[in-house]
């Protein structure tokens, strides 16, 4: 017989061939061009779909395990049962001339038509260890994306500026305050930033770029609020230059003096001021006009070119508020302005005589508002000043016969007060200067009519007479001789006396008593020894106080 095949199932040679089996050799060359029969009882869904012998081969699935028909089939077919594979043996040859039978994946179930059943694949237990996850760090660790750098460095900047904002347009308008406010934010924030990159250090952040950026904003804001804090004194003319630019005097004037401007040398101040006058003026709003007007004068006197500005200012000022409202005027600032024009540099006759004609005016105007407030002193000046200095003034008459009231009227108010010996020169100033006058005559009678002379002896003698009191324009006591030209009698009780008219003028003062046999003389001197000591002044009453008896000489 030849070589004998190796038997398929103990891989040995020379034994006994199972009844069924089929000799390879004498196989067509494609095995599987018809397909097998199966038995009647085998599962059809099971049924393999064989491909023909030119085609590609296809892996089949092997027969699961368990007794089927499926084991069958392969039983059948190959008449021999492999009790450990349940896989038929094929020898290199089969492998050459069945191609479509070698199954190298057995399982994949493309090896199946259609409508065959696909197995899946044996589950087996994963035994690979998952890796360990990662520790989670703090999100203060982790970098930052770009799109937060960006965010931060806008929020910053969109805080300082809303800072300023805030305060320079809503609170109070000062933008050096809202540079300070912006300042104090920009350290604020400083410090925050610092706090923020110490937690990030704390829990691990050690990265380059952490620190440089870190850096870098600790720098801007620190920076931010050293110049905010500096520039802010700046900051305060800056503003005012732009206030005055635009006319808002108020506003301008407010911020030079924030600035540190202080009279008398202002020369910022003084400008806003004249220009703010000068506005106003233009308004008719006459008395703020002048004040703004005389506060630019005091900021800055040592200015000649704003003095001469202010004067021309304030003399239209007073001229147009006196034609106005002349109740209202204030007139020692009306005539100071006059006054300083009258005698600028640049004035000439022209502009002097109209300056002499308002400064007249404006004092005789100033004297009748004074004399309605019963200031008869100064009243009388200024009318007496319209008489000397502008006599050629239509004012002069009208001042002449207004002096002469105020000079009687303050007469009158000295006599009725403590200075009653005031009175006196007032009265011979309208007796010599106002004699045209009804009050110059009034002052005349007034001066040469007799006084009231009071007062009260004390120690006197208590047994009668009682002695009398005498007044004397002349006396010699060396004579006894003794005019008495008033007598009165004395109070025994209290010791007083009154001489009810006595014409001014000096007098002796004695005490008369008539003890009938002889006529005692006790008459009193000063303590100069000046014999007459008592001085009726006119226009008053004259009180010689308390004087002692026995103080007095005897004659």
């Amino acid at each position: 017989m030849g070589d004998q095949p190796e038997d398929l199932y103990t891989n040995t040679t020379g034994g006994t061939e199972p009844a069924n089996w089929i000799d390879p050799a004498s196989q067509p060359t494609s095995p599987f061009d018809a397909a097998p029969t199966y038995p009647a009882d085998y599962p059809a869904d099971y049924a393999p779909v064989y491909e023909s012998a030119g085609s590609t081969p296809s892996y089949e699935a092997p027969a699961p395990a368990g007794g089927s028909g499926y084991e069958n089939v392969y039983d059948n077919a190959y008449g021999a049962d492999d009790s450990l594979s349940r896989w038929s043996a094929a020898s290199e040859s089969e492998h050459g001339a069945a191609p479509a039978a070698v199954l190298d994946d057995p399982w994949t179930p493309s090896s199946f038509a259609p409508s065959a059943p696909v197995y899946d694949r044996p589950t087996t237990p994963n035994l690979a260890l998952p890796p360990l996850e990662e520790r989670q760090r703090p999100i203060l660790a982790e970098p930052f994306p770009r799109s937060w750098m960006l965010l931060i460095a806008g929020g910053v900047a969109l805080a300082l500026i809303v800072a300023f904002l805030v305060q320079a347009l809503v609170v109070r308008g000062d933008w050096a305050e809202a540079a300070l406010v912006a300042g104090y934010t920009a350290f604020g924030l400083a410090i925050f930033a610092l706090v923020i990159a110490g937690i990030r250090f704390a829990v691990g952040r050690r990265a380059t770029v952490f620190y440089a950026l870190a850096g870098l904003l600790l720098v801007v804001l620190l920076g931010t609020g050293g110049g905010s804090l500096a520039l802010a004194h700046q900051l305060h003319l800056v503003q005012a230059q732009s206030f005055e630019a635009a006319g808002q005097w108020d506003q301008a004037a407010k911020e030079y003096a924030l600035y540190g401007e202080r009279a008398p040398h202002a020369p910022n101040l003084g400008r806003v001021y004249l220009h703010w006058g000068q506005n106003l003026a233009q308004k008719k709003v006459w008395s703020d006009a002048a004040y703004h007007l005389s506060a630019a004068l005091a900021a800055n006197p040592g200015d000649a070119d704003l003095a001469a500005k202010v004067n021309t200012a304030l003399y239209t000022t007073f001229v147009g508020w006196m034609g106005a409202d002349a109740a209202n005027v204030p007139y020692p600032a009306a005539i100071e302005a006059f006054t300083a024009q009258r005698e600028a540099t640049n004035c000439d006759p022209a502009c002097q005589n109209q300056s002499s004609t308002l400064e007249a005016q404006a004092r005789y105007l100033y004297g009748q508002q004074l004399a309605t407030a019963q200031g008869y002193a100064d009243a009388a000046k200024q009318f007496s000043t319209v008489e000397t200095q502008f006599a050629s003034s239509s004012y002069a008459g009208q001042a002449h016969a207004a002096a002469a009231t105020a000079y009687l009227a303050l007469g009158q108010q000295q006599i009725a007060g403590k200075t009653c010996t005031d009175a006196v020169p007032t009265y011979q100033t309208l007796t010599k200067t106002y004699s045209d006058t009804s009050e110059g005559r009034q002052a005349a009678t007034a001066l040469a009519a007799p006084q009231k002379v009071t007062g009260k002896f004390t120690d006197l003698p208590t047994s009668n007479p009682i002695p009398r009191a005498r007044l004397s324009k002349s006396a010699n006591p060396a004579a006894r001789v003794f005019s008495g030209e008033y007598a009165t009698a004395i109070d025994s009780a209290t010791g007083a006396f009154t001489f009810a008219t006595v014409k001014p003028g000096a007098y002796n003062l004695a005490a008369v008593r008539d003890l009938g046999y002889r006529i005692d003389f006790t008459y009193f001197h000063s303590k100069s020894g000046n014999l007459y000591s008592i001085d009726v002044s006119p226009l008053c009453t004259r009180d010689l106080g308390t004087i002692s008896y026995t103080s007095g000489a005897g004659a």
